[in-house]
């Protein structure tokens, strides 16, 4: 049952219990906390060993490069399993019963899945990628050299007019002058 839960495309837990059943799909949610807890220990684990290894053997701008590449590799892994491990726990939390919805009229999935929409589909223009960062022109002021940085987290910032925001919803109640409740029902 694991392995045809691994490979649907379906998106929502309603299709999922509608499918599997609510049982074996919490007891699947369950499982897969586990299973990324155990991985996300690891690569916490690969990440110190080979930070410390490269602390101790190299010096300067080998030094910076290594962990510059650490980060990238190692660094982006640990932040993707930290991503579903959330996800996963939502998903748990709904199928329990323990979700509920907010006084704005959505639950955490949702507001959840809001923050975490990309912000490079948001973004217009030409968009650069610098090592994990992603960089472009600033959507809130004229310019012509890029300022704006969106980083690995879907967190942003403009380095010419000091904009910044956490994830997609501050970007779009900033760029659209949006509510919150606007914001993340047009992300969702």
């Amino acid at each position: 049952m694991l392995n045809e839960f691994r490979k649907s495309r379906i998106k929502s837990i309603e299709e999922l219990i509608e499918i599997f059943g609510k049982e074996e799909v919490h007891d699947i949610l369950l499982q897969k906390i586990i299973e990324e807890k155990y991985t996300l220990e690891a690569l916490e684990g690969v990440y110190g060993a080979k930070k410390q290894y490269i602390q101790d053997y190299f010096t300067g701008t080998l030094l910076e490069l290594k962990l510059q590449i650490l980060e990238l590799t190692v660094g982006d892994m640990i932040e993707q399993s930290k991503k579903k491990l959330k996800v996963f726990s939502i998903q748990y939390l709904k199928v329990s019963g323990k979700l509920k919805k907010s006084e704005k009229g959505f639950d955490d999935e949702e507001v959840e899945r809001a923050r975490e929409y990309p912000i490079e589909r948001l973004l217009i223009g030409s968009i650069r990628k610098t090592g994990s960062r992603l960089s472009t022109k600033c959507p809130f002021h004229e310019e012509k050299t890029p300022s704006f940085v969106v980083y690995p987290d879907n967190s942003w910032h403009c380095f010419g007019c000091t904009a910044h925001g956490r994830n997609a919803i501050d970007y779009l109640m900033k760029k659209d002058k949006l509510s919150f409740q606007e914001a993340v029902r047009s992300l969702i």
